[in-house]
């Protein structure tokens, strides 16, 4: 560590500019590089590649026609409207034109000629029946006959569907669009949908609303949103930062140090970033809607190295030193707890990378690589700066100034010295009762906390979940592997058919289950596939009649599996149990000796909490071995007193175990952040305890216990207050995001640096209080 720091000593004090000329040479780069980044905003990629509910359903989507690649058009009467009468059905025939229209040659080619489409109207006019053009009560009976016969119908009308009475509020349709188009070409044509649709020449519509929705909008949706939020919450944190350093400084010029080192950290953090990402080196992932975190707290993070060594410089400076001694004994002093710190920062954020959710797992690692970078380049510009500014030695910079604790630190100092063990013992219960609190928290994982507060994406899933239930998307699919030309499995098929009617959260029409498989598909057209005859050969058949598209989306092409799509309502906290029951019905499939795999993006996402929960306690476990480890490593190498690195992390246990009973008292549940929220708050506590230890044992070399500690807390006490603050600041800028979890995180993540402060002053310094008297083997200090 010291060859390091004398390093970084020699380069910033003999050679100023020149290191300023390198960072400056070194930021373009990497912005250079930090524009090859790539975004993306997926959250039905959430679960871990290697589950085998997320296999399942990407086969699902691979092996046999992709039932996603659709862009659908919902119609919606309004309240007490109905939709099915021959004016709605006309306006259903209008809107499928406007949308072929504007697909043009991206839609998808049905299999009987004409654009796929997927609509109620379509049906009644397979059957002979043309919705325009009859009367209200046969028009009222023949669908709910097609209805009732094909349960699979029932998905492409809102769930206030009468049969009785032939009404309902709104209708969807579903267009299917060419499933070799990559993702952008994909989020166009929905695009292009859409925006036909906001052209108010369709006066067939009337006053009917209508609705675009495909994935690729709603990836697009909240990309936008995420891209329009991420430069408001980093300006925010900015001024925030520049104004707690004002106030500090008092300095135009040390401001304009502060705020020039962040904007390279920033910088080069996401140029790091983009040589791990797909572009270059494929470690990582794209930036997700999780980087809008990054360089929030980096701004909170990385300010902490400007305040501590600009604290020092001034404190050497006003001890007489001229700027190159005073640069040089800053970074030869507080240098060592600055590198302690950033590492066991980057370590507690680091531990994140074992997350079960890649999003989390790469917001790690940038922010780690971040703190790095800070380091680096505080450690580098503030020296540099500083002598070149300062140089001849005629320029006196005043003190850093104390905001508020080192002007209030009588309290902390008296508590220390006469009642150490109090501190200590308050502090223990209050840990051991958050800890013993936090047992009882529960893991909760949901999309809708990934979807943007107030976001036309917000207002679009929430009318489908108005119209739909839990919206018009949610399929559970059953992928069957074995022989379908063996009519034992197809039989077996067909009784788990049944048994699905009885199936909670599967709907249902007239007590059929709205399920679709190749057994049913045949079923429909009057072919069994469920005897002993030359079963390869009705699917032949069957794929004539149908189309080749229209069984793919049921059966592979070489017979030997099968893709049975349920609707249903579970959502993502009832999956499991779903799943579960889907399993009990499929029971007579895998009596055959064929495997059944229950999968959706519900029970993927259901899967996560699980997985979220064995990591917090694996992220823990690790971040307190790494981070005491080093601690105690380093400060029995350096003073031979392995306990003033459990003293050193003190501060960082202790807020994170305060957070935790917060959490509690408040009803806070962990989510997809909150889970990673001890791991990370250990990560940026540790520095507290860290300046304190290491100031104390400089101030302890002239000093009693007594006089240590209360110099070391007059001393340090600014910086102290002001890390905290900016950091703070950062954090609670956080809670202005519309996401959910980003709003969790900064509340909580601001809480854990309060209580970090806290034990550091209130708690450490007792601590160390009791630690040197019985070293020195004297009851007082």
């Amino acid at each position: 560590m010291r060859i390091l720091l004398s390093r970084l000593e020699a380069a910033g004090t003999r050679h100023p500019r020149s290191v300023l000329t390198a960072l400056v040479v070194a930021t373009l780069g990497f912005a250079v590089l930090a524009s090859t980044n790539e975004f993306e905003v997926d959250i039905t990629q959430l679960g871990r590649d290697d589950a085998e509910a997320a296999q399942a359903l990407d086969r699902a989507q691979e092996d046999f026609v992709d039932p996603s690649a659709t862009v659908q058009v919902i119609l919606d009467a309004g309240p007490g409207a109905n939709i099915l009468t021959g004016a709605g059905f006309g306006a259903a025939a209008q809107a499928t034109d406007i949308a072929t229209d504007a697909l043009g040659a991206d839609v998808r080619d049905g299999d009987r000629g004409g654009p796929h489409v997927s609509s109620l109207g379509a049906a009644l006019r397979e059957q002979g029946v043309d919705p325009t053009a009859v009367g209200d009560d046969t028009l009222a009976a023949s669908t709910a006959e097609l209805i009732t016969s094909n349960p699979r119908l029932a998905t492409l009308v809102s769930d206030d569907v009468d049969l009785e009475d032939g009404s309902a509020r709104a209708m969807v349709l579903v267009l299917g669009i060419d499933q070799e188009l990559a993702k952008s070409e994909r989020i166009e044509a929905g695009e292009r949908v859409q925006a036909a649709f906001e052209d108010p020449e369709p006066a067939a519509l009337g006053d009917m609303r209508v609705t675009v929705f495909s994935l690729g909008l709603f990836d697009s949706g909240m990309l936008d949103a995420v891209q329009s939020e991420a430069p408001m919450l980093f300006a925010i944190a900015l001024l925030v930062v520049l104004a707690v350093l004002a106030l500090m400084y008092r300095s135009v010029f040390d401001v304009a140090v502060g705020f020039a080192g962040l904007l390279c950290t920033v910088v080069w953090t996401f140029g790091i970033a983009a040589v791990l990402g797909p572009a270059h080196l494929g470690w990582t992932g794209p930036l997700t809607q999780l980087a809008i975190i990054v360089p929030v707290l980096l701004v909170g993070l990385g300010i902490d190295y400007s305040v501590h060594l600009t604290a020092r410089y001034r404190e050497q400076r006003a001890a007489g030193e001229n700027p190159a001694d005073a640069a040089g004994g800053a970074l030869r002093t507080v240098g060592i707890a600055l590198m302690l710190a950033t590492v066991a920062t980057a370590a507690g954020f680091a531990t994140t990378a074992t997350a079960p959710l890649p999003m989390i797992a790469d917001f790690g690692v940038f922010v780690a690589v971040g703190v790095l970078c800070a380091f680096a380049i505080m450690t580098l510009l503030v020296p540099a700066a500083r002598v070149l500014r300062d140089h001849g030695g005629a320029r006196q910079p005043g003190r850093v100034r104390e905001i508020g604790l080192g002007r209030l630190a009588g309290a902390p100092v008296t508590l220390a010295r006469r009642a150490p063990a109090l501190g200590l013992a308050v502090a223990t219960l209050l840990t051991l009762g958050s800890l013993l609190a936090a047992t009882d928290l529960d893991t909760e994982f949901d999309r809708d906390d990934f979807v943007p507060t107030g976001s036309d994406i917000e207002a679009t899933l929430t009318h489908q979940k108005e119209l739909f239930g839990s919206g018009v998307t949610e399929t559970t699919y059953a992928v069957v592997d074995g022989d379908f030309t063996d009519g034992e499995l197809t039989a077996a098929i067909r009784r788990a058919h049944g048994n699905l009617a009885d199936v909670p959260g599967v709907r249902t029409v007239g007590g059929t289950p709205q399920a679709t498989s190749v057994v049913s598909l045949a079923a429909r057209t009057g072919a069994d596939v469920t005897g002993e005859g030359d079963l390869a050969a009705v699917y032949e058949r069957l794929r004539g009649t149908v189309g080749e598209q229209q069984v793919g989306q049921f059966l592979s092409a070489d017979d030997r599996a099968g893709l049975v799509h349920i609707r249903t309502t579970a959502g993502d906290s009832g999956a499991e149990r779903l799943r579960a029951e889907i399993e009990n019905a499929f029971a007579p499939v895998s009596d055959t000796g064929a495997s059944v795999t229950v999968t959706s993006e519900p029970i993927i996402v259901n899967g996560m909490n699980d997985d979220l929960g064995r990591f917090q306690a694996r992220a823990i476990a690790l971040t307190l071995s790494v981070v005491l480890g080093l601690l105690v490593a380093y400060y029995t190498a350096a003073y031979r007193r392995p306990v003033l690195g459990v003293i050193a992390m003190t501060p960082a246990v202790a807020g994170a175990s305060w957070t935790l009973g917060t959490m509690w008292l408040l009803g806070i549940s962990f989510n997809a952040l909150t889970a990673t929220l001890t791991a990370i708050a250990i990560g940026i506590g540790v520095p507290y305890g860290v300046h304190v230890v290491n100031r104390f044992t400089e101030d302890r070399r002239c000093a009693s216990a007594g006089d240590a500690i209360a110099r070391t807390l007059r001393n340090t006490g600014g910086a102290l207050a002001g890390s905290a603050l900016t950091t703070l600041g950062a954090l609670v800028v956080l809670s202005l995001s519309n996401l959910p979890p980003i709003r969790s995180l900064g509340v909580l993540g601001g809480a854990a640096i309060a209580f970090a402060l806290l034990a550091a002053t209130l708690v450490a310094p007792g601590m160390l209080v009791l630690w040197a008297r019985s070293h020195d083997g004297s009851g007082r200090g």
